[in-house]
């Protein structure tokens, strides 16, 4: 869904996108961060680029305070409660390979949870850590 055109954000596909990150947990939907869905949507640009159409699944977007405290190994002041941080992995993709993806990018922190089977993107400073 388009959520960006001609220099400014378009509501309807932008929307969509804030309630498909929402917190889940309280039905809490807030404005995620463009910078963010334009890190996801370059990953998903990159199989796309090599004919493969792949889906990107989310176990975490935004989450409100609650939600982050309740969390496992979360950070108390957590990218995820501005709506600048999602934890993801794509089907069939290898977590390390994802985070490679992810670090090419450039675009912020990248998480990287092999154990758990994700990788966390967020639109902060450069930085990697294993987790």
């Amino acid at each position: 869904m388009c959520y960006f055109a001609d220099g400014q954000l378009q509501m309807d596909g932008y929307n969509r996108i804030n309630h498909l990150l929402r917190d889940v947990r309280a039905n809490q939907v807030v404005d995620i961060h463009p910078v963010l869905i334009d890190i996801l949507c370059g990953m998903q640009g990159w199989f796309r680029a090599y004919g493969q159409d792949r889906i990107i699944m989310v176990n975490s977007g935004y989450r409100n305070p609650a939600t982050n405290a309740a969390t496992e190994g979360a950070a108390k002041n957590s990218f995820h409660m501005r709506g600048e941080a999602a934890d993801v992995w794509i089907p069939d993709v290898p977590t390390d390979y994802l985070a490679r993806l992810a670090m090419y990018l450039q675009a912020g922190g990248v998480g990287i949870y092999p154990n758990k089977n994700f990788v966390h993107v967020d639109r902060g400073n450069l930085r990697v850590w294993k987790g």
